[in-house]
């Protein structure tokens, strides 16, 4: 049960982050609190398939990746237009095209995480209620 409770822990943070990204006017500020956003919901979903978040950057961009193949319309490589929002924090590089593109990916990632980690969530839930 730890790790589920963990992985709700690292879920409510990632609808923290959430927020902040739609309420921040800020590109940079905002596209980084999508990308925490993200990672705090990999690290759920990552949690609940085996028992261990993740947080090293190598290790979240490799499970991004693999992960981005099994969702359809996103494909691995497109994990770098998410990886921009959180490297554009720091160097404010993007053009707002490729900001907008790398949005709408990282979007459509967390709101798949989001549902995936509310379903085994909410399974958890369920079987406590039972009990």
């Amino acid at each position: 049960m730890k790790r589920l409770e963990e992985a709700a822990r690292e879920r409510n943070r990632a609808h923290l982050l959430y927020e902040n990204f739609l309420e921040e006017r800020d590109a940079s500020k905002a596209g980084e609190h999508l990308w925490a956003a993200i990672n705090n919901l990999l690290s759920a979903f990552h949690r609940i398939k085996t028992g261990r978040g993740i947080g090293e950057h190598e290790k979240i961009t490799l499970f991004g990746r693999e992960l981005m193949k099994k969702i359809e319309g996103l494909r691995p490589e497109d994990f770098s237009l998410i990886e921009d929002l959180h490297a554009n924090y720091y160097h404010e590089f993007l053009s707002e095209a490729r900001y907008k593109e790398s949005v709408e990916v990282a979007r459509r990632l967390y709101e798949f995480l989001d549902r995936e980690v509310g379903k085994a969530l909410e399974v958890r839930e369920q079987h406590e209620t039972i009990s």
